[in-house]
C-alpha cells in the first residue's frame, strides 16, 4: 500500500469508522442511551457516546462553526490535513 492510499484510507475512516473504533461508537451509543433512560432529573447530565469510549478511540473533531458539514468536505478537510502533516 503506498502512503497516498494509507493517507486516503485514515482519511476516510476519521469520517466513516470501521472496524474497532465502529465497534466502539456502537457500544458507546447503547450505553449512553441506557444511562439516559434512567437519569432522575432534568438537571442530571446527559450522557454522550463518547463518555463511554476509550480515550484512544474518541473523536477529535471541534464542534466550531469551521468544521464542515458536508461528508464530501469533511472528507476532504481531513484529507488535506493529512497531506500537510497535521493529522
Amino acid at each position: 500500500m503506498s502512503a497516498k492510499q494509507c493517507t486516503d484510507w485514515q482519511a476516510y475512516e476519521s469520517v466513516e469508522p470501521f472496524g474497532e473504533r465502529a465497534h466502539y461508537w456502537r457500544t458507546g451509543q447503547i450505553c449512553a442511551a441506557i444511562h439516559n433512560s434512567q437519569r432522575t432529573k432534568k438537571s442530571d447530565r446527559v450522557a454522550k457516546a463518547e463518555d463511554f469510549m476509550p480515550d484512544t478511540f474518541r473523536d477529535e473533531t471541534d464542534e466550531d462553526a469551521s468544521t464542515p458539514t458536508d461528508d464530501y468536505d469533511q472528507l476532504k478537510a481531513v484529507h488535506d490535513r493529512a497531506q500537510r502533516g497535521i493529522a
